[in-house]
């Protein structure tokens, strides 16, 4: 059975709402159960290929990396864009063709128990019980909040053909709502 080799980071957040952890730092170093959050999914993950996308205190981000990070990854710069969507293009010319890859964003620390699954489809990731700004609704995005079927930042494509125009600025989760994508649900 086909496995899915590589995940994207979206690392690039300033985390401007808890700006007292990230004055020196990005968000994906602030520490959740004494542990970065981006290390959560290193660990979890350990067999994978990381891409990870860094912007705010980029430099920071990649000595933590660079001292200590032991899984394989690449980082690239998202700097210059704004929003999720800056540095995927990047990020998505480091994924092999016909390869399957997760897409996920930095602060999500997943449960103990999340498995993978198998890359049949395209997945999205959907909140079951903490609110998010989009909801999956009847097959759609929506910007509307939901705390059971809000979109939580955790998507898994079989490939990335349909991403091969994604914008270098703006939200992900926006551009993905304009396309027409069918999503298998993943509880989250």
């Amino acid at each position: 059975m086909k496995e899915i080799p590589y995940i994207i980071v979206q690392a690039g957040g300033k985390g401007t709402r808890m700006k007292h952890l990230t004055r020196n730092k990005p968000k994906a170093l602030v520490p959740v159960r004494n542990l970065p959050m981006i290390f959560h999914l290193f660990r979890a993950y350990a067999d994978k290929k990381f891409i990870v996308i860094g912007d705010y205190k980029h430099d920071v981000l990649e000595r933590y990396l660079e001292s200590f990070c032991e899984v394989e990854y690449t980082i690239v710069s998202g700097s210059g864009h704004t929003g999720t969507c800056a540095g995927l293009q990047k990020a998505l010319s480091a994924v092999p063709e016909n390869t399957p890859f997760m897409l996920i964003w930095s602060d999500l620390v997943l449960p103990e128990n999340f498995v993978l699954p198998p890359p049949d489809a395209d997945y999205l990731g959907i909140s079951k019980d903490f609110m998010c700004r989009w909801s999956y609704t009847s097959g759609r995005l929506i910007e509307m909040p939901s705390d059971t079927q809000g979109v939580a930042g955790c998507f898994i494509f079989r490939n990335k053909k349909d991403l091969v125009d994604i914008p270098s600025d703006g939200e992900f989760v926006r551009y993905l709502s304009e396309k027409d994508l069918t999503f298998k649900e993943l509880p989250l």
